[in-house]
């Protein structure tokens, strides 16, 4: 499925969640809300660096774009939602072997937080987010980011 040239796996991710879940239960089907879901986004945030001198207009814009983003995302996922706390990984692939501070990424991923938050996140407190963290992919390629979100 795709949205603004972004593809959600979300569906994949499911229903791998619930295999496992009716392997445990006896092939028992569940109807419980989803465990884990990864959004597939081919473009990467920006980095604190690129944001630091950012008129508040221009923030408010690169917001309302992660934004329709996710929540595109979100409805081709049928809407997925979660009950529990969440981990959230963000994995970075980028096309070129530049130098990158994953602190400046760290900070860059809170557009994608706002957003998962309007979309479907209950909450993003550190009551609910329990973890969040950056990583960089280690094959090169055309830009993404890999957004896993997994019930705690």
């Amino acid at each position: 499925r795709y949205a603004d040239s972004s593809r959600i796996n979300a569906n994949g991710g499911r229903d791998h969640v619930r295999a496992v879940e009716q392997a445990s239960t006896g092939g028992q089907a569940l109807s419980e809300p989803y465990k884990a879901v990864t959004l597939i986004i081919k473009k990467t945030p920006p980095s604190l660096n690129d944001t630091k001198d950012w008129h508040w207009t221009k923030r408010q814009e690169e917001q309302a774009a992660w934004d329709l983003l996710i929540h595109k995302l979100w409805v081709q996922g049928d809407k997925f939602s979660f009950k529990k706390p969440v981990k959230i990984r963000y994995i970075l692939r980028f096309e070129t072997k530049q130098a990158r501070d994953v602190d400046n990424y760290i900070g860059g991923t809170k557009l994608i937080n706002d957003s998962l938050k309007r979309s479907f996140l209950t909450r993003d407190d550190a009551e609910w987010v329990r973890e969040v963290s950056v990583v960089f992919d280690k094959e090169l390629g055309s830009p993404r980011t890999q957004v896993e979100i997994e019930e705690v």
